[in-house]
């Protein structure tokens, strides 16, 4: 869970919280020995590394969102950059990054890396 406020008329004006859940899907060409794209747990680890730096804080109050309102699109941004840089050199070839703040809204930002 972590908390932020918009710059939008009405309750979304005020802080509030929601209890994201975060997936990452990973896109490649190539399998390792053991038949992994990318081993589940070193994307286990490095997501929650992500994650941990963002629970129980207030978005705004964070240097990711100082020139951008912490709306559920950019933290699918944020979230996809820093993961892609703990990821890179992998070879991977595409990353997308999807958040819902409730079983109704969700967002999710897509884009191809440098294998």
């Amino acid at each position: 869970m972590a908390y932020h406020h918009l710059p939008v008329q009405g309750k979304e004006s005020a802080r509030h919280s929601h209890p994201y859940i975060v997936e990452a899907t990973l896109q490649g060409s190539d399998l390792d020995e053991n038949g992994f794209l990318l081993d589940i747990s070193v994307l286990a680890r490095d997501l929650e590394a992500i994650l941990s730096k963002l629970e129980g804080r207030t978005l705004n109050d964070l240097v990711y969102f100082e020139e951008r309102p912490p709306t559920l699109e950019n933290l699918c941004r944020v979230i996809w950059s820093l993961l892609s840089a703990a990821l890179d050199g992998r070879g991977l070839e595409e990353m997308s990054v999807t958040i819902w703040e409730s079983e109704k809204a969700s967002a999710s930002y897509r884009a191809g890396l440098r294998r």
